[in-house]
């Protein structure tokens, strides 16, 4: 039968260790020691044991199998199970749980003395603790778990906005993400900047979000670069998305990626504008070219239309696309013809043309440009319209929208402004040389004028 016995078995420096027998054979060890219960994994074979604590599931799991291995009913195993926690708790003078508390909160509230604070009040249990939080969550207090976490920083009111990073949910959920944010920002965040992004408005983020040790560390370090402010403004509006931390470190990513070749200028002090001002920097993924064969463009003739009187000025406002063709996803693909392909990435002067290879791009410009240009992933993927984006020092400055005749249909900057008359000269020269531009079209005059 399985029983909770004490033992001589040594783990660390002569710590006795409660072990959970199942059967003949020991499965878990708790090793109590000042003001917690670390929670082991008893591997005879190698004769030693493997800490666990920072994952309860685990712990109930080992304890199920066992169950099953021995055909022990669950009831009897839980009893001695809880039995071990009640003395390993008493020993190491931390929480002792409840009866009606289930083992997975045992387990992770005698290792983690401020998450058995929180199940003290009902929160739901971690089925894993975050290695980068367990330092902090297994402080005796949460004043000596901000010393860990913040250092210097530790002042009253980051000790007391700890307490509600830690709080659980309305539905009972304890969500690490706050402190996460906090432990990003902490070498550049004064402490009253790190108090707000503790206790900011947040929502419940996927645990499968939260990042390890290392991308941590890493975004520890791209934040150094964002300044106080915007890295607070950043931080507060990730705590209120529920995908606001997949967001954040994918634009930590990208970031590293990019190096010294990301945004140039002041960047966005809000979540989605940074995240697009380094996506867009970013190729997507285009698959190889589909066939969609199209007469090339006449060269352009020896004289150069100009603007006349007569001659209306080009129009330059986002239009809405060509009908309605259905919808496409953030992924849905495009096939630029090989002509398309070729010019992507050529520069001419201050400016770059780059292709949208997803719908998703065309998401991302649209919000850069605030313009309807999301709209457009129907037409492209149909083939109604090539949208060709226009970069200046890695920043998206301008979109034009050609028709599947080689004639622009619209050329605009931001919130739909017009192009500067020296942009759009180079722009529309640079299309022109690469055969895109129907040089001989009544409809690109207006936008040829002056581009010899």
């Amino acid at each position: 039968m399985p029983s909770a016995t004490s033992s001589d078995r040594a783990w660390g420096a002569g710590r006795e260790v409660v072990e959970i027998r199942v059967g003949d054979r020991a499965v878990l060890a708790l090793g109590p020691v000042a003001g917690l219960v670390r929670v082991g994994l008893v591997m005879p074979v190698l004769g030693r044991i493997v800490d666990i604590s920072v994952q309860p599931s685990a712990a109930c799991r080992v304890l199920d199998e066992a169950g099953r291995a021995t055909a022990t009913a669950a009831s009897t195993v839980e009893r001695a199970a809880r039995a071990a926690l009640a003395r390993a708790a008493e020993q190491g003078g931390t929480w002792v749980p409840h009866d009606d508390h289930c083992l997975m909160r045992g387990f992770g509230g005698v290792a983690f003395p401020l998450l058995a604070a929180t199940y003290q009040a009902g929160a739901a249990p971690l089925d894993e603790v975050p290695r980068w939080a367990a330092p902090v969550l297994s402080a005796p207090t949460v004043g000596q778990g901000a010393v860990v976490a913040f250092g210097a920083a530790a002042t009253r009111p980051v000790r007391r906005a700890l307490v509600e990073a830690i709080r659980p949910l309305d539905r009972g959920q304890v969500d690490l993400a706050a402190l996460a944010l906090a432990l990003m920002g902490r070498d550049v965040l004064q402490p009253d900047r790190l108090a707000r992004v503790l206790a900011a408005d947040r929502v419940a983020h996927p645990s499968s979000d939260l990042p390890d040790p290392a991308t941590l560390d890493v975004a520890r370090r791209v934040l150094r670069g964002w300044g106080d402010v915007r890295t607070e403004r950043v931080l507060t509006d990730v705590a209120a998305r529920a995908d606001g931390v997949r967001l954040l470190l994918d634009t930590v990513r990208y970031a590293r990626e990019l190096g010294d070749h990301g945004p140039s200028g002041t960047l966005p002090s809000r979540l989605t504008e940074l995240h697009d001002a380094h996506r867009s920097l970013v190729r997507s993924d285009g698959g190889p070219p589909a066939p969609r064969p199209r007469r090339a463009a006449a060269p352009a003739p020896a004289r150069t239309p100009t603007r006349d009187r007569a001659t209306p000025a080009p129009p330059h406002r986002m239009l809405a696309p060509p009908a309605a063709l259905g919808a496409v996803r953030a992924h849905t693909v495009f096939t630029p013809t090989p002509a398309e392909l070729a010019v992507d990435g050529r520069s001419e002067g201050s400016m770059t043309v780059v292709l949208p290879r997803t719908a998703g791009d065309l998401t991302r410009w649209g919000r850069q440009l605030s313009n309807c240009l999301g709209d457009f992933g129907p037409a492209v993927a149909a083939h109604r319209s090539t949208i060709i984006g226009v970069q200046r020092a890695n920043r998206l400055v301008y979109a034009v929208e050609l028709t599947p005749t080689g004639v622009i249909r619209q050329f605009c900057g931001a919130a739909n402004r017009a192009p500067r008359d020296q942009d759009r000269r180079t722009v529309v020269r640079l299309l022109a040389r690469a055969g895109l531009l129907d040089t001989r079209a009544a409809g690109n005059r207006p936008w040829l004028a002056g581009a010899a």
